[in-house]
């Protein structure tokens, strides 16, 4: 008999699996996030849904803001140019608590996988 601590190489096995699946539904819901923020676009998403500023320039031009994906948090960036004239200022649409569940599930699934576990004793 074992102690509790020990790992038979099947329980390993498993582990690792079980690790790679959670990290696979981290990215899955990373990539959900950010396909989700920037679809059909990410400019096009800024002007018809924002986010904008009380800096930014208020103009019917297209011109005034460029989108792109955004990794912190997971979403998209607009920039918009500023009112005053002094270069832009960006906003971000993202998901906070969506950013921190994919960064759990990324780092928890990595420990599980790539975590050694010490192999039971041979009994013969």
């Amino acid at each position: 008999m074992g102690s509790s601590g020990n790992a038979s190489p099947q329980g390993q096995h498993v582990f690792v699996v079980l690790g790679l699946a959670v990290v696979l539904l981290g990215l899955l819901l990373a990539g959900g996030q950010l396909v989700a923020a920037n679809y059909k676009g990410a400019t096009f998403k800024c002007l018809v849904e924002g986010p904008s500023s009380s800096l930014a320039e208020v103009s019917e031009r297209s011109d005034i803001v460029t989108g792109h994906p955004a990794l912190w948090p997971l979403g998209r960036a607009c920039d918009w140019k500023r009112s005053d004239g002094a270069g832009t200022i960006t906003t971000y649409s993202g998901s906070w608590p969506g950013t921190v569940e994919s960064l759990v599930l990324l780092i928890g699934g990595a420990v599980l996988t790539l975590t050694p576990r010490r192999q039971q004793p041979r009994t013969v």
